[in-house]
């Protein structure tokens, strides 16, 4: 299962400049980006951000849209 959900979240990056795309990415999106890449829920990303929960799904939702994610273990693995 590990190997399909790396082999998707490959797929969902085909053929991208990845540098580009990480440059796309606002400072507090990296930010959260990274902490999501440590394991943190949304409620700890919130916490330790000093944001409320909702922020968080947004800001997530916008770093899958810019990278052309599906979901926080593609952007792990994308990540990694």
């Amino acid at each position: 299962m590990l190997k399909q959900t790396f082999q998707l979240a490959k797929s969902a990056v085909k053929g991208k400049d990845i540098d580009f795309l990480l440059k796309t990415l606002t400072p507090r999106e990296k930010e959260i980006a990274l902490l999501v890449l440590e394991g943190l829920s949304n409620n700890n990303i919130a916490d330790r951000g000093a944001i409320s929960e909702p922020t968080v799904k947004t800001h997530l939702t916008n770093i899958f849209n810019k990278l052309q994610l599906k979901d926080r273990v593609a952007l792990v693995l994308y990540l990694k």
